[in-house]
């Protein structure tokens, strides 16, 4: 959707081919060139990825700064989960490299979400040995081989521990997972759950170890939800610090 006031790239275009035509030798204003290339990428990236400041955006302009050793975490954790809705439809395994450069864009903060995610009607415990009885709950648990073959168990244990504080200097290799139970919609063939991107609820013990203050025992409890048209995928969860009664 062009500008208020924002000319048509096409009729630049027209603009242009009849000066010339016209054996005019001035060159289209540097203004209306300019005007011409944001367009021609605003149409090209859908406001996307364009180093152009105040470039078009609903929330307002954008911001480009580079990736690398100093990317920070939410950025990589944000690109981790867009590679993982992809290899979910596409059946691929792609692994996050590096990032070479993101986008930030600048919102109010009434409208600004304070959390990767909130947790939403979510169970709040670990499920009882009367949930797994329960025929009318599809309970899955998980072998440490699961875990370690699909690695976005990890990467929503990574998110809901990174977002239960977001101010922290989070270390994610002191996390190490012990449990993980998967809770689905309807009966699945047990080799399937995982690799079937729908509805899921999943639950994952770990354990923090904090060097020479011991370790910190945690639940995360995640709810991926998945639309079926659009196949745009949300995540809503928490973590949880286990007392050490448990």
């Amino acid at each position: 959707m062009r500008k208020p006031g924002e000319k048509n790239p096409d009729e630049l275009m027209v603009i242009r081919k009849r000066k010339r035509e016209g054996g005019w030798a001035e060159e289209i204003d540097r203004k209306e060139e300019e005007t011409l290339r944001k367009a021609r990428l605003r149409r090209l990236f859908g406001g996307f990825d364009i180093e152009i400041e105040g470039a078009s955006c609903y929330f307002g302009g954008m911001s480009v700064y580079k990736g690398g050793v100093d990317c920070p975490l939410v950025a990589r954790l944000y690109a981790k989960v867009g590679l993982h809705r992809y290899n979910m439809l596409e059946g691929t395994n792609l692994h996050l490299r590096e990032i070479e450069k993101y986008n930030l864009v600048w919102i109010k903060s009434e409208i600004y979400p304070k959390q990767f995610f909130d947790a939403v009607d979510l169970p709040g415990k670990w499920p009882s040995k009367e949930a797994f009885a329960d025929k009318t709950r599809f309970l899955y648990k998980m072998q440490e081989s699961d875990w370690e073959e699909h690695d976005w168990i990890r990467l929503y244990m990574e998110i809901a521990f990174f977002n239960s504080d977001r101010w922290l200097n989070h270390n994610l290799s002191d996390l190490k997972i012990l449990n993980v139970v998967v809770e689905t919609e309807e009966n699945l063939p047990h080799e399937t759950v995982l690799k079937s991107f729908r509805n899921v609820l999943v639950y994952i013990r770990y354990d923090q170890y904090l060097g020479a203050d011991g370790v910190c025992k945690h639940i995360a409890i995640v709810r991926r939800t998945v639309e079926l048209t659009t196949h745009c995928v949300c995540l809503f969860g928490e973590s949880l610090l286990v007392p050490d009664s448990e």
